[in-house]
């Protein structure tokens, strides 16, 4: 026998549709049609289940469902099932009806296909009642939903707001870096220009007191003196020429240290940020720590942002010459190996350490030790937060002989290796 549907769709005060499913010629059909017509509700008819298909799956989708028992074991039971399985996604609620003996069976459907039960007879209250609770129901899981949409694109922005955020603290963590180098930076400039300045003088002096004994017909020159004056000048350029490229090879380097990072992650190998932080960091190293390296060769690589990673060597170098600045026999240690399936880089000084009680603070915000002027307690927090984003891990103990030893660990980014030590 052909099966026939009835389905209702209108808008309710709070913007609520219903649908009913059932037979054309079931006594539930009447009683759910006397209900709705006292509720205020209108019926269209649909003769096919298609037809219900094609209006669950449209732009607007109606909200509250009333099906016949006997749907579930007759064409109707795929579209019920698929109704029931997006009960998660689409804001809806569904009742199933049949007749008051058959009440056993309907409450055993509850929480299978639908949400609450009809039988007929329908007490004409308690219709109402059910009616109106579903679709209080319907209308605060759309508000849920709404409110979950709202906050999913709140949280999209604030992600945004972090991220550019934690770029400009990074950015503004380097330039102070750069500041808290500037004292050496004056002096590693002022040293070149030192000499080059001199060279210039003495080329002038060499190159006017040759032209005058060359000019001179009278004085006679042997070839020795006549070579040993000339050359003198030749030297003097490349003493002025290496100058200058060193002043170049460091405002070269600033400004790389100094670029925005792009937050780009790569396979890297960590020996490679060892290497540029020490360029960077010499200046505050060089004149009263000695560096001790021992740098595993064909280390793994790692995938990681190398410019974080190096600034965050950066800020432990330059920490370690703060703690060694009145130290006699400074020294820091710097090493790369491989352990656990993870690359370790650990940077160890000898200077006085880290009191106990302070191991944990040391990671938060503007937690410093230093002096005013040396440092903003940033740094430490930074490198955390850097290493975290990059997927390692960092921590801190004080070593066996004393001095503090900081351990960066990475897990390994891919299988070739570098030849770089």
């Amino acid at each position: 026998m052909r099966q026939e549907f009835l389905s209702e769709k209108l808008e309710n005060t709070m913007g609520v549709s219903v649908f009913t499913l059932l037979r054309t010629n079931s006594e539930n059909a009447d009683a759910v049609s006397s209900m709705l017509s006292q509720c205020g509700y209108e019926e269209v008819q649909f003769t096919d289940i298609t037809a219900a298909t094609r209006l669950f799956e449209s732009g607007s989708p109606p909200e509250l469902y009333i099906f016949d028992q006997s749907s579930l074991q007759n064409e109707a039971a795929e579209f019920i099932q698929t109704l029931w399985k997006c009960r998660h996604a689409v804001p809806l609620f569904a009742f199933v009806v049949g007749d008051k003996k058959d009440e056993e069976q309907l409450v055993q459907i509850i929480g299978k296909s639908a949400h609450d039960y009809l039988s007929v007879p329908i007490p004409s209250e308690l219709g109402k009642v059910k009616l109106d609770i579903a679709k209080q129901i319907v209308v605060d899981q759309r508000v849920l939903a709404e409110s979950n949409q709202v906050i999913e694109r709140y949280a999209q922005h604030i992600d945004k707001l972090s991220a550019d955020r934690a770029r400009q603290l990074f950015h503004a963590e380097r330039l102070s870096t750069i500041g808290t180098m500037s004292a050496g930076l004056a002096h590693e400039i002022k040293n070149p220009l030192g000499y080059i300045s001199t060279s210039l003088e003495t080329t002038k002096i060499y190159w006017q007191q040759t032209s005058e004994l060359l000019s001179d017909t009278e004085i006679h020159i042997d070839e020795n003196t006549r070579d040993r004056l000339i050359s003198k000048v030749p030297k003097a350029l490349e003493r002025i020429s290496n100058g200058l490229e060193r002043i170049d090879k460091l405002m070269q380097g600033l400004n790389n240290f100094a670029r925005s990072s792009q937050g780009e992650k790569q396979l890297h190998n960590l020996n490679d940020s060892v290497h540029l932080a020490l360029e960077i960091a010499d200046i505050h190293l060089k004149y009263h720590v000695m560096i001790e390296t021992k740098l595993c060769p064909g280390l793994s690589l790692v995938k990681v942002n190398p410019q974080q990673v190096e600034q965050v060597i950066i800020n432990l170098l330059i920490n370690a010459a703060h703690a060694l600045e009145f130290e006699e026999n400074g020294r820091v240690s710097i090493a790369s190996f491989e352990e656990n399936s993870r690359v370790v880089l650990t940077i160890a000084d000898n200077g006085p350490g880290i009191p106990e009680s302070h191991l944990q603070s040391i990671w938060q915000p503007f937690y410093t030790t230093k002096e005013e002027g040396k440092g903003t307690g940033l740094g430490l927090s930074i490198s955390q937060n850097l290493i975290r984003d990059n997927g390692g891990s960092i921590s801190v103990m004080n070593g066996d002989s004393g001095g503090a030893l900081f351990k960066i660990e990475f897990p390994l980014g891919g299988q070739n290796r570098s030849s770089v030590e």
